[in-house]
């Protein structure tokens, strides 16, 4: 899915980190025309913290993230969502042994100063210190899901990749 309209960066400092930022953040979707894409990410109940940067990868490429730091207790719906449980929750479950999530989204600065969809990756940290990776793409869904403020992932790959860490999940020794 591509921005409306492709955003034309101009001017002598095309790619500098905060108007790069903020032409990202004030573009908005051609299906999602109610809300920009900086007011419906910065919004999106999901993200405890929230932090826009600009990262340049080892090949020069430029990217504006959307870094989202999710609140322990709200991945815990989210698993719940996707991994019933028919017992009262103790401090024994394995998928409570997470010790940070966090999601970034990224678009793509392109040469001709305009900039396209990235995707976006969920790492979870356990408290062992293992991080597993997981890509998500954004279109139509996760997208459907910060526009509505929703947090559940309507993704399949999402969900399957939440029930594969409940089920990859080690319980820390005490």
């Amino acid at each position: 899915m591509l921005l409306l309209p492709a955003f034309v960066i101009s001017g002598c400092d095309t790619f500098s980190e905060q108007y790069s930022i903020e032409k990202v953040r004030h573009a908005y979707y051609e299906e999602m025309q109610q809300l920009s894409i900086g007011s419906a990410f910065d919004s999106w109940s999901l993200c405890a913290e929230r932090k826009w940067t600009q990262e340049t990868t080892p090949r020069g490429e430029k990217h504006v993230v959307f870094n989202c730091t999710i609140a322990p207790s709200t991945l815990l719906k989210v698993i719940e969502f996707y991994t019933p449980v028919s017992k009262p929750l103790k401090g024994d479950e394995p998928y409570l042994q997470i010790q940070v999530a966090k999601f970034h989204v990224n678009w793509l600065l392109n040469n001709d100063g305009t900039f396209s969809d990235g995707q976006g990756v969920l790492t979870v940290r356990w408290q062992d210190g293992k991080e597993d990776y997981t890509a998500v793409p954004l279109y139509p869904l996760v997208l459907q899901d910060v526009y509505s403020d929703n947090y559940n992932f309507s993704t399949a790959a999402f969900g399957q990749n939440v029930r594969m860490y409940y089920k990859n999940a080690k319980t820390v020794p005490n």
